[in-house]
């Protein structure tokens, strides 16, 4: 369940960003109509930024920084007693603004045009679903943009931190969880312009500015080396801003400035020091995907001449062998011609045997007619002389 105080704090943070529509309680956020409207000014936002995205990081931060000064010390002169209600928030912003716009050159312009990409890919909206009016569009539908909006601007899936159903259902928690990371990328998107607007946060209680500087650590911590989680989130909304104190507020938010500042710096040194590596890396895969490929080019060239030459001697043996083929099957063609000319001369010598022999045997026959007859003959004569 969501703390009283945290809750009251998030609809004083929401209500001090000029919108149309502002909110008493956090079931009047349910339809996602005021959630929208931040979403059309980050958009906003985000547009003014990639058209004024500074060629200087160094020299836009020293300027603001000045103006910044110059500005706190009208502040002084003209109220002796700022010293007691100064901003909480002020002081952070400046230290985050400050750290945002501090990068080496180089570094400026590799985050200019990320700038440009993220834009371009990621972090805006279809404008003919932004800007038609918020009753033209369902709730779920606007918690759909709300949605890719958070993927994208952090980097994670955030139906991991918020269940959106339980926000159309009305749920403060999962609803509070929506409007604090929306605020906390409007207010980065802010910061980034240095639009006027984010000085209404000077102007909120000490109270609600302690719970809004806490939130921002939770959505501005190192994303490099974790993500966000939605345990730790639950704890912030469920539990009571730790108590400061009341005389010094500087010293804590100081301290909290500074740790936040190096964590920043160590991050975005971690970053450029990856990039780099990862550059190098790239240009060593590169070499070696040219050198890779250059052999493959020779490989293919000798294979493709090795099959040239083999496909040739294929050829060459093909033929010798179709001339071989050739010759056999006339000699084959020749000898069976000569085979069906024997046939025939056997065949005809065959016939001329077998009508032989049948003179033959009837030769053989009328002998032996004629010799039984010569016997009877001879039989008789025989018996006469007797």
């Amino acid at each position: 369940m969501i703390n009283s105080r945290k809750r009251n704090s998030i609809l004083h943070w929401l209500n001090s960003v000029p919108l149309k529509d502002s909110a008493d309680t956090l079931l009047q956020l349910k339809d996602a109509i005021i959630f929208n409207e931040v979403l059309n000014l980050i958009n906003e936002t985000i547009s003014e930024r990639d058209k004024n995205i500074p060629i200087n990081f160094t020299e836009t931060a020293f300027s603001h920084d000045r103006k910044e000064t110059s500005n706190s010390k009208q502040k002084e002169e003209i109220d002796p007693t700022s010293n007691e209600q100064i901003s909480i928030v002020t002081q952070t912003f400046s230290q985050v603004e400050e750290i945002t716009t501090t990068p080496s050159q180089e570094h400026a312009e590799e985050t200019a045009m990320e700038i440009k990409e993220t834009s371009d890919s990621e972090n805006t909206i279809d404008d003919s679903i932004v800007n038609k009016k918020n009753g033209d569009i369902d709730s779920e539908t606007k918690f759909d943009m709300i949605r890719k909006f958070l993927d994208d601007f952090y980097h994670q899936d955030s139906t991991l931190l918020i269940d959106y159903s339980e926000c159309e259902n009305g749920k403060e928690i999962e609803l509070a969880k929506v409007a604090v990371l929306l605020l906390s990328a409007m207010t980065q998107c802010f910061l980034t312009v240095h639009r006027e607007e984010i000085q209404t946060l000077t102007m909120l209680q000490n109270h609600v500015q302690e719970d809004i500087e806490e939130l921002l650590s939770y959505t501005l911590k190192d994303v490099e080396n974790e993500t966000l989680k939605k345990t730790e989130l639950h704890k912030i909304l469920s539990r009571p801003t730790k108590s400061k104190s009341r005389a010094t507020p500087r010293s804590f938010i100081s301290r909290s400035i500074t740790d936040h500042r190096n964590s920043l710096e160590v991050s975005k040194s971690s970053i450029q020091d990856f990039h780099v590596e990862k550059n190098t890396e790239i240009s060593k895969l590169r070499e070696a995907l040219i050198k890779e490929e250059n052999k493959v080019a020779d490989l293919t060239l000798d294979k493709k001449k090795n099959l040239t030459a083999e496909l040739q001697k294929k050829v060459t043996e093909l033929k010798s062998s179709t001339e071989e083929f050739r010759k056999y099957r006339d000699d084959i063609m020749e000898l069976e011609n000569t085979r069906m000319e024997n046939i025939e001369s056997h065949r005809q010598e065959i016939v001329k045997l077998k009508q032989s022999t049948e003179k033959l045997k009837t030769e053989v026959k009328e002998l032996n007619i004629e010799k039984l007859t010569f016997r009877r003959e001879n039989r008789c004569v025989g018996r006469e002389a007797c």
